[in-house]
């Protein structure tokens, strides 16, 4: 397992709920910069630690590497040889994900330390493991309860089927249902799903049109992406996806929400902890995508995160090492 040290780990000594960031601009950490080529971010946990993909080129193969971010960069390596993606990390530490064998055929792995194949495909769960989902065939995903009781998710009216990506303890789902007719993006819309209220369209942002929710919190803000039509001219590798952040009836394009003079073009965000803070993707400059930490200005309990607030929160290390332009305090 490779390493590039960076600091401390990223501790946080709070418990917290997250409230409504919506009102928060937000700060851009590149965890991309440790990695050799293209990177996401596709989970984070309570304390902070982040999990991902990127690009690497061994003997002029190149295959895809799971990381973990703990304010140090780990190389998860290649199961086998063969590609592995990290797709979430628990409170524990643990890293769930999958990996392709030498046919692409893929399997489902845990990775404490050491890779451990898993049987049969992990369903997607609530934090706490007491509320699954199943998707079935796409049409009627539908939600397993500790108590034995389902609920049918389903899909938004019109849709020809519905997809879940995340849950939370309070057993809201999120994800998207899919579209028959249309421009692609249009196809797709992100929904949230209660028991009380059933599924319904969380909408997009001024100016865009589809948009797909990946990640959930405690608190209930969603993060995920919408389709942006025309693409914006100053970043050629800005695909038309910009990063959202919604909480109830509100939704948010990220990419207003940090200083207009970084340089950076927030895509895919895949996840938020309770802390608020958002993991995904962006590109810097017309870079090729790069994972990165969204920091909000304002943390629960904290209130304005300043260089106080980063001390406390075990960043500062990290910020003496990196020497990063984009942070701002």
């Amino acid at each position: 397992m490779r390493e590039w040290m960076t600091g401390r780990m990223l501790a946080w000594p709070i418990s917290a709920t997250c409230l409504n960031l919506l009102g928060a601009d937000y700060t851009v950490f590149d965890i991309g910069q440790f990695a050799p080529s293209w990177s996401e971010a596709t989970g984070i946990n309570s304390t902070g630690s982040v999990v991902g993909n990127f690009f690497q080129t061994q003997n002029g193969v190149t295959l895809n590497h799971a990381f973990l971010f703990d304010g140090a960069f780990h190389d998860l390596g290649a199961l086998g040889g063969n590609n592995t993606y990290a797709t979430g990390i628990d409170d524990a530490g643990r890293v769930f994900g999958y990996y392709q064998d030498a046919s692409y055929g893929q399997h489902r792995f845990v990775y404490d330390g050491t890779f451990h194949a898993v049987a049969n495909p992990a369903p997607i769960s609530s934090p706490n493991g007491t509320i699954h989902a199943i998707q079935g065939n796409g049409t009627a995903p539908f939600l397993t309860y500790a108590d034995g009781t389902t609920s049918v998710v389903g899909s938004l009216p019109g849709s020809t089927s519905g997809y879940v990506y995340g849950i939370n303890n309070s057993g809201t789902a999120i994800g998207y249902g899919s579209f028959p007719s249309g421009w692609p993006p249009d196809s797709f819309q992100a929904f949230a799903y209660t028991r009380s209220s059933g599924v319904y369209s969380l909408g997009t942002v001024p100016g865009g049109s589809g948009s797909i929710a990946l990640g959930i919190n405690n608190g209930g803000t969603i993060v995920g992406f919408v389709f942006v039509w025309p693409p914006n001219p100053r970043n050629p590798n800005d695909i038309d996806r910009h990063g959202f952040v919604a909480h109830g009836s509100t939704m948010r394009d990220l990419n207003s929400l940090i200083p207009s003079d970084t340089g950076w073009m927030l895509s895919d965000m895949n996840g938020i902890n309770d802390h608020g803070l958002i993991v995904g993707e962006g590109s810097l400059n017309g870079s090729l995508q790069r994972a990165i930490i969204l920091v909000p200005s304002v943390i629960p309990e904290l209130g304005e995160t300043s260089l106080w607030a980063a001390v406390a929160l075990g960043f500062v290390g990290i910020l003496r090492r990196i020497k990063s332009r984009v942070w701002r305090f």
